[in-house]
């Protein structure tokens, strides 16, 4: 009975507006639902633009960098993807520019992880053929 309260509810909030459709999905992610540090709509705008226009580079266990912009990668969802300048390091985007860019960060992850599997093969390969021809 509790779950179709919620259910109801959750309804009449997207169709008078309150909450919007996409959004929704933060609330059956739990790991979303606590974030460190205030929304800021200019950060959520910048940071949507950096996501448009770069791909991920020189990308460590806590930062990486989207174009020349160094970003805080480290604490996610809670913490991650602020941008790592004074003056707005202390706000983050909203939970769903934070989703889109772990998507984008991890495809860019499992993408550099095939070319070294494919290098680290490739020499393999190598290798292999030398020994065979020195028989």
């Amino acid at each position: 009975m509790t779950y179709l309260i919620l259910i109801a509810v959750i309804l009449v909030m997207i169709s008078i507006g309150l909450i919007y459709r996409e959004d929704t999905i933060f609330l059956f992610k739990p790991s979303y639902w606590i974030m460190i540090y205030p929304y800021n709509k200019e950060v959520d705008t910048l940071l949507n633009k950096l996501l448009d226009n770069f791909e991920f580079s020189k990308i460590t266990e806590f930062n990486a960098n989207l174009g020349e912009t160094e970003l805080w990668i480290e604490n996610h969802p809670y913490a991650s993807f602020r941008i790592m300048h004074p003056d707005i390091s202390n706000f983050r985007a909203s939970r769903k520019t934070i989703l889109r860019a772990k998507k984008a960060l991890d495809k860019q992850y499992i993408v550099q992880a095939k070319i070294q599997d494919s290098s680290i093969t490739d020499a393999i390969n190598e290798v292999v053929k030398s020994w065979s021809e020195k028989k």
